[in-house]
């Protein structure tokens, strides 16, 4: 079994305030769940170990109920739901930055949801400063 446990490379410090670290939370199971949930059958991460790490400009709704699921999450968020999110891949021994669209069911699109793939923590980075994500 993959090491689920992001590399040493791994530093949220590194991220805006907009960045929220989520490993090892209620939220990053969820987040995880919802990944899960929406990649297409011929998705680059079907089938893959994954697990979040850090989301992206959203704060939870502290009366909220985690253990309800992930869309009865997103719905009781604060301002836009999460749709940034850093998941790392074990089994890819990468880092996965993904868009989620917060469907329903697997996405018909093979590559739903939006996915770039990094080797490096630094990469990573480079890519958020790239897009103005950072």
């Amino acid at each position: 079994m993959a090491n689920a446990v992001p590399p040493a490379d791994y530093d949220p410090q590194l991220l805006s305030s907009a960045w929220r670290d989520v490993q090892g939370s209620d939220e990053g199971g969820h987040l995880t769940s919802e990944l899960e949930r929406e990649v297409s059958p011929a998705h680059v991460l079907k089938g893959a170990e994954f697990t979040a790490v850090a989301v992206r400009g959203y704060a939870a709704d502290p009366r909220l109920d985690l253990s309800s699921g992930a869309i009865e999450m997103a719905s009781a968020f604060t301002g836009q739901q999460p749709k940034q999110v850093i998941y790392w891949v074990p089994s890819l021994d990468q880092w996965a930055v993904v868009h989620l669209t917060w469907a329903t069911e697997a996405e018909s699109h093979p590559d739903s949801p939006s996915t770039v793939l990094a080797r490096r923590w630094a990469a990573v980075i480079d890519e958020l400063r790239d897009r103005d994500r950072l």
